[in-house]
């Protein structure tokens, strides 16, 4: 009888403790659980770039213009950027060919955590399988991988992504890291084009480099010249308007862009056209339309009296002649107490509206508050008043800006919608952030800036003084929609940089603290 219970004793300890177990095991499957994170790829197709507004001093507008001649009559031809928005891959967007292979990266503080090779078209249901955190996915492309030089055509993509538990889904848009122009040569309705590269003659367009692509960061390195890249015309016949092929050439920033068309034949008549003196930037495309005969919109004056108290002044119109359909914001120049003034070439019956700033509560209404009617030229000879502005801007708001960052950090750079606006390259003092600490293991920077749109601000930060040193992260941060730690103050992560910039120790640093060992230790620390 002892037996017995001692035995059921014993089967009882037994039960507990499987039970006990049982439950460990259960919690730990319910951490694992929830733990785990799945990232689903979508192929959005390729975007379009439009660089940066500013390239080394170097003036880059959307629409370029230049005159020629062509056996006695004169040429316009008009460069025009293709789609896309400044910084980001937005705009017309292409799909990407079914076949292409397109690889796709994932890093966590700088280390390579997963990789996967798609083929667009092949429905591959492959899903990264990752712990939550913040990743960087990187993806890479070429438009024709089999060709050589800037044929090839490079693509590429980077975001910072939050990875949360559960389904997780990333949109890859890739972007062209080389420039590509196409051709459309207009002769008018009164002409006709028989020929363009006629009897082996070959049209081209300069300058083009030779380029090495770095599949892990993106970026191109652009070495010597090499010989100019050739323009195709597809066989076609004759007629009024020409158009050639996409040719694509490997150029970093150029203000020598140069076309020449050879073999032309118009109307019987042989010859070429030449074009020089053309903006080119990376990564950008390009429509150039040569046109036969005058067909530019006049320089036009726009003159505007306005409410006293105004300290600027923009416009914003239909400007289909200069590729800005209502995009985006023209400024005046201050000419008088209360009057400004541009010249731009439109035509005289293009839409504008004016503003007292960038935003549209600043947009122009009639003296009784009603909404004001689009203007025209024709409508007062571009001379104009405007009766009142919806919101007068108030004063200039003191914003400030912090950034933590890795203690590797030494040096931050702040650039976007400031002074001069997106300039990556060089940043000087006037980009350079304040460091005023550390927050646990991190660096903490800040940047203060007088604006009168405190909540409009976009930005990037670099860990060194050029475009080498840009965050890792593609998207902009921003003040629009951020709640401030106090008032108009914002706080940042940016936690991951293409490359960290690091400065030489002055020798001074070395001498001045030399008292004690603690002291030049803690010296050395700082400066490196």
């Amino acid at each position: 009888m002892k037996t017995k219970k001692i035995m059921e004793l014993v089967m009882l300890c037994i039960s507990f403790a499987f039970f006990a177990i049982s439950c460990q095991q259960d919690d730990n499957l319910s951490e694992i659980t929830d733990n785990k994170a799945t990232v689903s790829v979508r192929m959005k197709g390729i975007g379009t770039y439009m660089g940066n507004v500013q390239m080394r001093g170097i003036s880059t507008p959307k629409v370029q213009y230049c005159r020629t001649t062509f056996q006695g009559e004169e040429v316009v031809a008009t460069l025009t950027e293709v789609g896309g928005m400044m910084s980001r891959a937005e705009g017309a967007i292409t799909p990407l060919p079914d076949g292409t292979e397109y690889s796709v990266m994932v890093y966590a503080d700088g280390e390579l955590k997963a990789s996967h090779t798609f083929v667009q078209g092949s429905n591959d249901e492959f899903n990264f399988e990752l712990t939550p955190g913040t990743y960087i996915f990187k993806a890479y492309a070429y438009g024709n991988k089999e060709a050589s030089g800037a044929d090839k055509d490079p693509l590429w993509c980077e975001k910072e992504v939050v990875v949360t538990s559960g389904t997780n889904s990333l949109d890859i848009l890739l972007v062209h890291k080389l420039t590509e122009v196409k051709v459309v040569f207009n002769a008018g309705a009164s002409h006709t084009i028989q020929a363009i590269n006629k009897d082996g003659a070959q049209s081209v367009i300069t300058p083009n480099f030779n380029y090495t692509f770095n599949e892990e960061s993106g970026e191109v390195t652009f070495n010597e010249e090499i010989a100019p890249a050739n323009i195709m015309f597809p066989t076609q016949e004759a007629g009024n308007v020409w158009t050639s092929d996409p040719v694509m050439i490997a150029v970093e920033n150029t203000e020598n862009g140069k076309v020449e068309l050879k073999g032309v034949v118009i109307d019987g008549v042989s010859g070429e056209v030449a074009l020089d003196g053309w903006v080119l930037k990376a990564g950008v495309q390009y429509e150039l339309t040569i046109n036969l005969g005058d067909k530019l919109p006049a320089e036009l004056t726009y003159t505007v009296t306005v409410p006293a108290g105004t300290k600027n002044c923009y416009m914003k119109g239909g400007f289909l002649s200069m590729n800005n359909n209502w995009a985006d914001f023209i400024q005046l120049e201050k000419t008088g107490e209360n009057t400004f003034s541009v010249t731009l070439p439109t035509y005289k019956n293009e839409t504008y509206r004016y503003f007292a700033e960038k935003g549209k509560e600043y947009i122009e209404v009639n003296a009784d508050d009603t909404d004001k009617a689009d203007r025209t030229w024709n409508e007062n000879q571009g001379v104009d008043v405007v009766d009142k502005w919806k919101t007068m801007p108030s004063e200039p708001t003191l914003v400030t800006i912090k950034c933590l960052v890795p203690r590797t950090v030494t040096d931050l750079y702040i650039i976007g919608t400031f002074d001069i606006q997106w300039q990556l390259d060089p940043l000087g003092e006037k980009d350079k952030m304040t460091y005023v600490g550390e927050e646990g293991d991190k660096k903490a920077f800040i940047y203060e800036y007088t604006t009168i749109n405190p909540t409009g601000l976009e930005f990037k930060f670099a860990a060194g003084p050029g475009r080498q040193y840009i965050q890792s992260a593609s998207e902009n941060y921003t003040t629009k929609n951020v709640e401030p730690y106090e008032a108009n103050k914002y706080a940042y992560e940016a936690l991951a940089f293409k490359s960290i910039w690091t400065p030489s120790v002055p020798t001074t640093a070395k001498v001045q603290w030399q008292e004690s060992t603690s002291q030049l230790k803690e010296a050395v620390n700082k400066y490196w």
